[in-house]
C-alpha cells in the first residue's frame, strides 16, 4: 500500500527533484516521484521558482512587443 504525504511533504519532495535534476520535465517528474506536479503547484514554473532553480524554459508567453 502506499504512503499518503501531506501537501507539503509532495511539495519538498518535487522541490527536492527539480534541484537535482534542473533540466527536468512535467513527465520525468511524474515517472519519477510518482507525484502529480499542478496538483501541488499552480504551475511547473512556479516549482521550479520556489526550488530556486532556473527553468530551462520559458513559461511565460510574450507578448509582440518583447
Amino acid at each position: 500500500m502506499r504512503k499518503r504525504y501531506s501537501l507539503e511533504e509532495k511539495r519538498n519532495i518535487i522541490i527536492d527533484y527539480i534541484k537535482n535534476n534542473p533540466n527536468a520535465t512535467h513527465r520525468s517528474i511524474r515517472k519519477k516521484t510518482k507525484l502529480h506536479v499542478n496538483r501541488t503547484f499552480k504551475s511547473l514554473g512556479e516549482a521550479f521558482h520556489l526550488a530556486g532553480v532556473n527553468s530551462p524554459r520559458a513559461f511565460k508567453t510574450k507578448t509582440k512587443e518583447e
